[in-house]
């Protein structure tokens, strides 16, 4: 990781306070990438659901339906992630829809087997321990676990963060949309 960029979290706080719709923001945001360590991004205008692969600097509209995101490109089908949307699509039939009941699908650490990881480049621990969707290592780990419902009229987010003794927080929060943006 580059210390010498301006910091990710800073992204969505730009997006939030701006007066773009989501394909404008991306698109400059695109042009910038290299000014921030390789991040994905999703951003929401009350209309567009789109996404920003850093790495390659591309755009992605994001289909309906159930979705998770990596550090991997999107859509890439990592074990965890394909094992979290096939475990939440069955929550969500069960008729499962308590952003606290389907936040727990992202505590699973079932590490993947050896013939299903990926090769990023990093050992095969390593890649092992990040196959989990909740990562628990001596040096690096999952952060926060992140639910985000969007409705007709509103958008609802559920975070929990973690340090390295467990649980710092939560926080809930809902949003309503105006026809010109969120409120």
């Amino acid at each position: 990781m580059r210390t010498d960029v301006a910091s990710r979290g800073e992204l969505v706080a730009n997006f939030l306070t701006d007066d773009s719709d989501a394909l404008t923001y991306l698109q400059r945001l695109a042009a910038r990438c290299s000014d921030y360590n390789p991040f994905n991004l999703l951003v929401f205008d009350g209309t567009t659901l789109l996404g920003l692969e850093s790495r390659n600097g591309i755009i992605i509209a994001m289909e309906p339906g159930i979705g998770a995101v990596s550090n991997a490109n999107f859509y890439t089908p990592w074990p965890k992630l394909t094992r979290l949307t096939k475990a939440f699509a069955a929550r969500l039939h069960e008729g499962v829809d308590d952003s606290a009941q389907l936040q727990s699908l992202l505590y699973d650490r079932t590490l993947a087997e050896d013939d299903e990881l990926p090769k990023t480049g990093v050992s095969l621990a390593l890649e092992k321990a990040l196959s989990a969707t909740f990562i628990v290592t001596p040096n690096y780990g999952t952060r926060a676990c992140s639910v985000v419902k969007l409705h007709t009229d509103h958008a609802e987010f559920f975070e929990e963060s973690f340090g390295e003794k467990g649980l710092l927080g939560t926080v809930k929060k809902s949003f309503f949309y105006r026809r010109d943006g969120v409120q």
